[in-house]
This record gives C-alpha cells, structure tokens and sequence, in this order.
C-alpha cells in the first residue's frame, strides 16, 4: 500500500491531498464518536478521480 498526504494554507482555507494506492480493497470505517469530534464549521469536498467508490468505478480527467 502506498499512501500521501500533504496539507497547505490559502487564508482562512487549508487545502489537503489523499493519494492512496493498494493491491486489495480498502475499507475505511469512523466510529460515532470520531464523527462527532469533527469540527462542524469544516467543509469537506472529496472528488475521486479514478478507481472504485461505493460500488461503482469512475475514470476522470485530471
């Protein structure tokens, strides 16, 4: 498995890349409380740009 992330600040906004790349399936899982302990003023935008998300396979352009 082969994981990045990096983070960096415009403002007020912090913008935060995920790349991850595996031989199997992944399965990620947030308890309750871990939802909760979000912080509810954060917005999250999670485009996906190739590869398999809830059941169904997307491959779009960078």
């Amino acid at each position: 498995m082969f994981v990045s992330m990096s983070a960096s600040r415009c403002g007020d906004l912090t913008f935060e890349s995920l790349v991850f790349a595996a031989d199997s399936e992944i399965e990620v899982r947030r308890t309750a409380r871990v939802v909760r302990a979000s912080d509810p003023e954060c917005y999250q935008c999670c485009p996906q740009c190739s590869g398999l998300q809830a059941g169904g396979e997307a491959d779009l352009p960078a």
